[in-house]
């Protein structure tokens, strides 16, 4: 199974990206992938901090959030 990152470090890397600090900077840093960090500096960006929260799982609503029996 996949790491994954925490609630801190995405912290992290958005309040670093504002901060300045360059992509490949946080990368080497925090020991994750620029892709990692370009996808959680993006979602904190355009969601802010409530955009950070991973949401793994069924969504709570919609057609995908039960299973027929």
């Amino acid at each position: 199974m996949a790491e994954m990152t925490s609630l801190a470090e995405r912290i992290d890397i958005l309040e670093s990206s504002e901060a300045g600090e360059s992509v490949c900077s946080i990368s080497c840093r925090l020991g994750w992938r620029e892709s990692t960090i370009r996808k959680w500096r993006s979602r904190g960006r355009t969601m802010g901090r409530p955009g950070l929260v991973s949401h793994m799982g069924r969504p709570p609503k919609g057609a995908l959030s039960s299973f027929p029996e």
